[in-house]
């Protein structure tokens, strides 16, 4: 049997509709082509077809869409995406108000950014650059303690200087109790420490040195002798270094026995993490 053609007269504008018992238009067709109205397809085959903007779907199981055209915002569920917004290949634009352009790889713009965080699992900031380059890391470690009597302080061998006070500790990774006067490194990394205090009276072997509770730094120091014939002159002594620390290292000041060292701000240990 051949096939079943139902074929419209020549000439512009013939169409054939094809319409339910109430009137409702189901298939029509134009020069231009064929519209289905209401219409469910099971499972078809299109070829190359122009579907314009649908009105509503579900992209399941759509595979091969270039990034480049990728636009909107990605749910958390695709690969890759956490609500971010997908910028696919950016020529150019606007950021934050400011005009970008994207050459060999480089965003450059032509506009001033404000400063901008990099947050700590979204909870705090991390670090921040500003329009200058200025970076700041408001939780890296670093301490600056002294001792809190501004006058004569007496230092008991072997026992650690008594940094009772600090100015600056962010993490509280020193200890200011008196049976500690430690610093705790939280993460292992390199740190600088430095350590200055004035005192009293004549040593012929005065010292002082950072104690670590571990690793290969351990008794680095600084030897000074009192040579001066004024006994009650206040005399300096500086010590500072860079040092690698693992985390749960603790580290503190120990100097031997001189008449009297000076506290308030002519004492002071401080130091932070480099890296």
């Amino acid at each position: 049997m051949a096939d079943f053609k139902i074929k419209p007269a020549a000439g512009t504008g013939n169409k054939l509709i094809l319409e339910t018992e109430d009137g409702t238009d189901v298939l029509t067709t134009s020069d231009s082509g064929v519209t289905l109205a209401s219409a469910t397809l099971n499972s078809p085959t299109l070829v190359t077809p122009a579907l314009g903007t649908p009105a509503s779907g579900v992209a399941t199981n759509i595979t091969g869409i270039p990034a480049a055209q990728v636009s909107g915002v990605l749910p958390a569920g695709v690969t890759g995406g956490s609500g971010l917004t997908a910028l696919g290949t950016v020529a150019s634009g606007t950021i934050g108000g400011n005009s970008v352009v994207n050459t060999s790889g480089a965003i450059t713009t032509t506009g001033a950014f404000t400063s901008k965080g990099i947050d700590d699992n979204a909870t705090s900031t991390a670090m921040t650059i500003d329009s200058s380059g200025n970076v700041t890391t408001t939780n890296n470690p670093r301490f600056s303690a002294y001792h809190s009597t501004n006058g004569s302080v007496t230092v008991t061998y072997p026992d650690p200087f008594p940094f009772d006070a600090t100015v600056i500790n962010v993490g509280n990774h020193f200890d200011t109790s008196s049976s500690n006067y430690k610093f705790t490194a939280p993460v292992t990394g390199d740190y600088y420490l430095y350590f200055q205090v004035i005192f009293q009276g004549t040593s012929t072997n005065g010292w002082a040195h950072f104690v670590f509770s571990t690793g290969t730094h351990q008794g680095h120091s600084t030897h000074f002798n009192e040579e001066f014939s004024n006994a009650s002159a206040w005399k300096q002594v500086i010590l500072s270094g860079m040092y690698h620390m693992t985390a749960g290292c603790t580290v503190w000041v120990k100097m031997n026995t001189i008449t009297a060292y000076h506290g308030g701000h002519y004492c002071m240990f401080c130091g932070h993490l480099i890296g």
